[in-house]
């Protein structure tokens, strides 16, 4: 299953080069947090449909990497 993380890889290069080019720091990086978790997600559903071993391994990062950061309100805007 090396295509998922790869996907989340380029995943992670769309968003930054394409979707959100110009964008400011932080949010270049939290879309490619995002894109790694989407890659963890799909490599956890994946190995459970897919193969007789499903892993569960790759469920504890893909929350961790798209979770919001626990000091901050999500519905908080930021910026002028």
């Amino acid at each position: 299953m090396p295509g998922s993380i790869a996907s989340g890889l380029v995943l992670g290069l769309a968003l930054a080069l394409a979707v959100f080019d110009g964008a400011e720091e932080a949010t270049i990086t939290g879309s490619a947090l995002i894109a790694l978790g989407v890659g963890f997600l799909l490599l956890a559903v994946v190995s459970r449909r897919f193969t007789d071993m499903p892993q569960q391994w790759p469920l504890a990062p893909a929350v961790m990497c798209c979770r919001p950061p626990p000091d901050r309100d999500p519905t908080e805007r930021r910026g002028p």
